[in-house]
């Protein structure tokens, strides 16, 4: 993938592929050419073909996933056994009718106190004391590939 572009639309492309794509299919190659074909024609993208993309691809599908997977690989794995997208909100004060001013800033100590330092998320809390977070904007986003907050309104 090196000879590849990176940034937001490269990740945006790969991210709809893994989700478009049967990992399962027989000619995976080929499943995954008209994954890129389709995804690449629906936006701008860098410069990138549909075949180099999925050869580059290829391997994120043939790689076994470790011992917690139990050697699996993404191409054993039916899309009918997975989640492309796992999405979750939690409230924060008063369910689905908001009662109080909570900002994303108020987050990070509340997660210090109830995160052990072995979780896997104990770092985050650190993540979260931006100052730009601490305002009452649910548009607010973190965007781990840059390491910065971004409002979904300035996208």
């Amino acid at each position: 993938m090196h000879d590849l572009p990176s940034g937001v639309e490269f990740g945006t492309a790969v991210h709809a592929i893994f989700e478009r794509v049967d990992p399962t299919a027989a000619d995976l190659l080929a499943a995954l050419r008209q994954a890129c074909t389709v995804t690449l024609a629906q936006g701008p993208t860098a410069e990138m073909t549909a075949d180099a993309l999925a050869t580059a691809m290829l391997p994120t599908f043939r790689t076994p996933l470790g011992p917690l997977a139990d050697e699996r690989r993404l191409s054993d794995i039916s899309r009918s056994d997975r989640l492309a997208e796992l999405s979750f909100e939690y409230p924060l004060a008063g369910g689905d009718t908001t009662t109080a001013e909570v900002t994303l800033g108020m987050v990070g100590p509340l997660l210090r106190r109830h995160l052990g330092p072995s979780d896997p998320l104990a770092s985050y809390p650190n993540l979260l004391d931006d100052p730009a977070l601490d305002q009452p904007d649910p548009a607010w986003l973190f965007d781990r590939q840059h390491r910065r907050c971004a409002s979904d309104s300035a996208r």
